[in-house]
């Protein structure tokens, strides 16, 4: 899978997801050290086991202090860890998932939007 391209690929749990679609906002550990693009993609877990949505990566906030809730479920065992958000703009779903097809994403996969699109499969990212 590439390392460069304009999309992050992240993997992510239905609450992360659900606020990233109604909330227009990513938050995660600072530690994670994930580079912004132009872009941020979302791998949904099991039982969904695909990519789903993609949005714009509009800004990001370092120092970012997401409500006690999102942190302890989103964060797990790195909750008392510095935040950084990417705020959202046009969320939006793809025309066809890309599945995992028994291989998933842990972590982050780096890709461009034109192979986002027009993969059937994580592996092809």
């Amino acid at each position: 899978m590439s390392q460069r391209g304009n999309v992050i690929v992240v993997s992510v749990g239905d609450f992360t997801f659900s606020r990233a679609k109604e909330e227009e906002i990513y938050a995660f550990p600072s530690s994670y050290n994930r580079s912004a693009k132009k872009y941020i993609a979302f791998y949904r877990s099991a039982p969904t086991g695909a990519v789903t949505h993609f949005a714009e990566i509009e800004d990001v906030e370092e120092n970012f202090e997401p409500e006690v809730k999102y942190k302890i479920i989103a964060f797990g065992d790195r909750v008392d860890e510095e935040a950084t958000c990417f705020h959202l703009a046009n969320f939006r779903e793809l025309s066809e998932p890309v599945s995992s097809n028994g291989h998933g994403i842990q972590g982050i996969v780096y890709t461009t939007l034109k192979k986002l699109k027009n993969a059937e499969k994580v592996s092809e990212l």
